[in-house]
């Protein structure tokens, strides 16, 4: 029995140490698009895939009222809050692999240098922000132009890691976030309902 309570502990660390391995997938080919997210924890023993793809048209389906009701949620009081989430992320990640391909073609040559010279130009900065603040072992950008034929071929692969002691701190900070707006509400509903109660006392 000592030796099991001596046991969890050391498990529940070596969990919590442990990381979680996202792999990010979009492909964009002449008007189509398909986007992967596949993630792997417990040390490569749980592997599950998502796909937002599946999840537009319920995005698509939903009430306005319901829309409407997440965009008020959203207030600008809590957009420092999440900024500071987004910032602590970002810290904490490990970008492990970057490979983002891009294959453009257009009939007329002086069209496409400069198509050409303007996606160079927007990966460069996406470069120089993104090596400004993380370090990455294995990172390829490149254009590949393509004379005489219209084509549009962007691959994107991006393999991040981070530790799962960051993510459920990330998970809470977002509660709380959300929480709190709640609890505001609901604080801003009873005092009103308690000036009502006060006011038909005095009047009684």
């Amino acid at each position: 029995m000592k030796w099991l309570l001596l046991l969890i502990p050391i498990i529940i660390v070596i969990i919590l140490m442990s990381y979680i391995k996202i792999n990010i997938i979009y492909v964009f080919l002449n008007g189509k698009s398909k986007f992967k997210v596949s993630t792997s924890y417990f040390f490569g023993l749980i592997k599950p895939e998502v796909f937002p793809d599946e999840d537009n048209h319920k995005e698509n389906n939903r009430s306005d009222k319901e829309k409407k009701s997440e965009n008020n949620a959203f207030s600008a009081s809590k957009y420092m809050e999440y900024m500071d989430i987004f910032q602590y992320f970002m810290d904490k990640v490990i970008v492990e692999d970057l490979n983002w391909r891009t294959k453009v073609g257009y009939k007329d040559p002086f069209y496409l240098s400069l198509i050409y010279g303007g996606i160079w130009w927007i990966k460069s900065l996406f470069n120089s922000f993104l090596l400004s603040k993380k370090d990455i072992d294995n990172i390829k950008i490149e254009v590949v132009p393509y004379y005489n034929s219209n084509l549009t071929d962007i691959r994107f692969n991006c393999i991040i890691k981070i530790r799962i002691a960051y993510i459920i701190n990330i998970w809470i900070r977002f509660l709380k976030i959300n929480k709190g707006g709640a609890n505001n509400d609901r604080t801003s509903h009873r005092r009103s309902n308690e000036n009502n109660n006060e006011q038909s006392k005095g009047y009684g």
